[in-house]
Formats: structure tokens, C-alpha cells, sequence
């Protein structure tokens, strides 16, 4: 018996590169952070900061200041990882972490702090 790698996807998901183009605003076939900053809006309806957007893309740009459909690939997979933590940890689904939900996330990745002091972080 021979072992076969899984199959990789060629290029990205085709609703992510739907999303790309939709984003791409210039037709430049790179997104820039102002570019992401015009496509996103929060969970609680806020816009991200241009800042944000910059370090998000600067995570898959290669030091370019933006990101091809490859990296706007990886940015979207990355992201939801994050939502899908978080919603692990809201667990009265609040959509916000309180102080014991965080304590939990804390403990669970092997830190150990007391509640008084996720109490005094969860605020800030």
C-alpha cells in the first residue's frame, strides 16, 4: 500500500473569490487596507479601523501592503478560526466574552490566573 496526500484545493474557494472581487474595488487584483476597511463591518455594526485592516493584511501580504486572492484566501480562513473560538468560549452566546467565559479560555490554554484578575482585564 502507497500513501497518498489528501487532495488540495486548487486556488481559492470560489465564494471567497467572489468576495475578493467584490472587495477589489480598483480591479487591481490586490486589496489594499482601505480597500478591506470599506468591505468590513463588525458584529455590532461597527467599522474596523484602518489600522486593524493594516495589520490584518500585513499577517499574508509577503511585506507588500496587500493581498492577492491567495492571501485574502488565507486572511478569510483565519478570521473564521477566531470566530469560531470565540463562540467556543461565549458560552451564554452573548456575543461578548465576560470575565469567567474568559477565565475558562485562559485556563483551557494552560494559564492559570485568579478571577479577580480576568475580572480586572475583561473591562479594558
Amino acid at each position: 500500500m502507497t500513501y497518498a496526500p489528501p487532495q488540495q484545493q486548487q486556488g481559492p474557494n470560489p465564494q471567497v473569490a467572489q468576495w475578493f472581487a467584490a472587495v477589489d474595488t480598483d480591479r487591481s487584483g490586490r486589496i489594499t487596507a482601505s480597500e478591506l476597511k470599506k468591505a468590513l463591518i463588525s458584529s455590532n455594526g461597527k467599522e474596523f479601523s484602518e489600522t486593524v485592516c493594516r495589520l490584518m493584511i500585513g499577517m499574508f501580504d509577503g511585506g507588500q501592503g496587500a493581498i492577492d486572492v491567495n492571501g485574502f484566501s488565507q486572511l478569510y480562513a483565519y478570521v473564521n478560526q477566531w470566530i469560531g473560538s470565540f463562540r467556543q468560549y461565549d458560552k451564554n452566546q452573548s456575543g461578548h466574552i465576560d470575565a469567567d467565559e474568559f477565565l475558562h479560555a485562559l485556563q483551557t490554554m494552560g494559564y492559570r490566573f485568579s478571577k479577580s484578575f480576568a475580572q480586572g482585564i475583561v473591562p479594558r
